[in-house]
């Protein structure tokens, strides 16, 4: 009886074990037919290439044929951004990452996306939208680093004009709050003018006309790359070399300028990283996985002197 007991209970230990599938072995899921795509705010400059590459790698190297994958350039044009999303939900994509040109102009269309069962990552944080997950940038922090910086190199007097976009964004009102919330500790600095632009040539008009109209200004913070890389070339043409220029983004051109001696401090969002992040969060949702409802990227700020360690550490090549 003892022996049939002991054969019974093996049988049984045998069953459960071939029952049991570990935790590890998950079903790996068919990513094949999954349609994905990435709605960039503009790709005219370094960071919005190599954002939507490194997503479109990303998506690549995790079996999502080519065909299935769209990238989309609003060349800065809000209307445009709208109509590219509302196009990827009429032609069913299962997921959309989005670079807001303006914040508010894509909250709806973000929200009728994730009624409809499409995941969104937005690559910024946009107030009233509902996502699946947001990449942060530290914008506030990243930008009171650069600030704080720029103070510095003015020895913590003397007066300051900001430069920001024409649209509305939540990042870049978070810089100009931290360029604010700076200056506001030192009271030998004053801010003597703030103006909008957007392309690089309209900031550099801009930044021209606060040179001439502030013949003693010292110094000039933007809050996007193309308004900081507008200030620093209207002080080259200007050849005024004692103007401390600094803000958020270290494009090449920007870093250019800085080993020219025309901009003292930006910061670094590493955008392969924000790419390859959204596109990761975007995986985890098709794969039926946890996705966090923020994930933080990192971010550096390089100071003149350090230009061609930041082409190297941001873009992986030497500065030309």
């Amino acid at each position: 009886m003892k022996g049939k007991k002991l054969i019974v209970g093996l049988l049984l230990a045998a069953l459960v074990s071939a029952m049991v599938v570990p935790v590890s072995a998950e079903e790996e899921v068919d990513l094949s037919e999954k349609k994905v795509a990435i709605s960039m705010h503009f790709r005219t400059d370094d960071y919005g290439v190599i954002c939507s590459e490194a997503f479109e790698q990303t998506m690549l190297d995790a079996g999502i044929p080519e065909e299935n994958i769209l990238v989309t350039d609003s060349n800065s044009d809000a209307a445009q951004q709208l109509n590219d999303i509302e196009s990827m939900i009429a032609s069913g994509y299962d997921a959309i990452a989005v670079s807001p040109v303006d914040d508010q102009a894509v909250k709806d269309v973000i929200n009728k996306a994730m009624d409809q069962g499409i995941a969104v990552v937005t690559i910024t944080y946009v107030p009233g939208a509902k996502v699946t997950s947001n990449i942060a940038a530290g914008n506030y922090d990243l930008s009171a680093a650069v600030c704080e910086k720029l103070c510095e190199a003015m020895d913590y007097k003397g007066k300051v004009a900001l430069l920001d976009i024409t649209t509305n964004l939540w990042r870049t009102n978070q810089r100009l709050m931290a360029f604010q919330d700076t200056i506001a500790q030192y009271p030998d600095m004053e801010i003597v003018d703030t103006q909008l632009a957007i392309s690089p040539d309209e900031a550099k008009t801009v930044a021209e006309n606060i040179l001439q109209a502030n013949p003693d200004l010292g110094g000039i913070f933007g809050t996007f790359s193309n308004v900081q890389y507008g200030a620093a070339q209207a002080a080259k043409d200007a050849g005024r070399d004692d103007l401390v220029i600094g803000g958020v983004d270290a494009d090449t051109s920007i870093l250019q300028l800085m080993r020219d001696g025309y901009v003292t401090a930006c910061a670094a969002q590493f955008p392969d990283t924000h790419g390859i992040m959204a596109a990761e969060a975007i995986l985890h949702y098709l794969r039926g996985e946890e996705v966090e409802p923020e994930y933080t990227a990192k971010w550096k700020v390089f100071v003149a002197g350090e230009e061609e360690q930041a082409s190297e550490e941001v873009w992986g090549k030497p500065l030309e």
